[in-house]
């Protein structure tokens, strides 16, 4: 069987995983990122790997190449990280130092978004023709587009739909989607109107049906999301869209709070989508999972 290391590195951890070519995690381990700079984050990287082939008693003989993604900005052809606000790597040569300090010649790297969607693409089987989408929504909101084995890139930073400004439902205020709405959002603006700043997210969702301060935090910020899905909807038409991020899979419920709000806003023609949107089957694992099997695929 063929086998590929998948990474998904972050600002809090790094995650290592020995990936088979069907998206089965055959074993993984996490490191905590040391992100003094950029030399002790890419140590933490190679601790990571170097772990989780032991643990996995395999040569690497076995091993197709290894995979990473990276938030914020990278040159996937190139293999650099350019840019990410967490992580201490200004136009760092990923791809690069993986080959002089393991035994592989073949090493993909990507937006952590991107490698995420990979493996739900992938997993949902999706026809070469039909335009696939991912959305995350987590301590940040992003998306990614996929069809005719390719990502829709634009000139590299295409995907960034919690960057779009929106007008607070909160304040007033414009601001972005994902200062407004994303899991840090929700406990700012909950905190905006109660000064209480021992409320997380969690807590919230946990406690919706019970509570009308966490209803109307979570209940807004469902309404601003959906509006701006729609547009997603309006502009590309997608035939599939995964939600995937912690704030998005632990709370299924939110998603139906979404497609509720969605279908106020759908054309006849465009309600096709409600049937075709779905939470992510890989949950936290998509973006170790996606890095893995990216090895095995190129898309462009």
């Amino acid at each position: 069987m063929q086998y590929a290391i998948g990474l998904d590195i972050g600002g809090t951890k790094v995650a290592a995983g020995l990936i088979s070519k069907d998206g089965e995690i055959v074993s993984s381990y996490s490191v905590k990122s040391d992100v003094r700079d950029a030399e002790t984050m890419y140590a933490s990287v190679k601790t990571a790997i170097s772990q989780v082939m032991s643990d996995a008693s395999l040569g690497w003989e076995s091993i197709e190449g290894i995979g990473a993604g990276v938030p914020g900005l990278v040159d996937s052809k190139k293999g650099l990280a350019i840019y990410q606000a967490n992580i201490p790597w200004a136009n760092f040569p990923v791809s690069k130092r993986l080959k002089e300090d393991f035994p592989v010649s073949n090493v993909a790297i990507d937006n952590d978004v991107r490698m995420a969607a990979l493996a739900e693409w992938d997993e949902k089987k999706v026809s070469d023709e039909e335009l696939f989408t991912y959305i995350t929504i987590s301590t940040g909101i992003a998306s990614s587009f996929i069809q005719h084995k390719r990502f829709i890139r634009g000139a590299g930073f295409s995907g960034e739909v919690g960057q779009i400004p929106i007008v607070s439902p909160f304040d007033g205020e414009k601001k972005r989607l994902e200062e407004v709405v994303s899991g840090p959002g929700m406990e700012r603006a909950y905190q905006l109107q109660t000064a209480d700043s021992a409320i997380t997210a969690k807590i919230m969702f946990e406690n919706y049906q019970v509570a009308t301060h966490y209803q109307e935090i979570i209940d807004g910020a469902a309404q601003a999301i959906a509006e701006k899905v729609y547009a997603i909807v309006a502009l590309l038409d997608p035939h599939h869209i995964v939600f995937g991020g912690s704030v998005a899979t632990n709370n299924p419920f939110f998603i139906e709070l979404i497609k509720e709000n969605m279908e106020t806003w759908l054309l006849p023609d465009q309600k096709h989508i409600l049937k075709d949107i779905s939470i992510s089957h890989f949950k936290h694992l998509s973006g170790l999972v996606g890095a893995g099997m990216s090895v095995f695929y190129t898309l462009d």
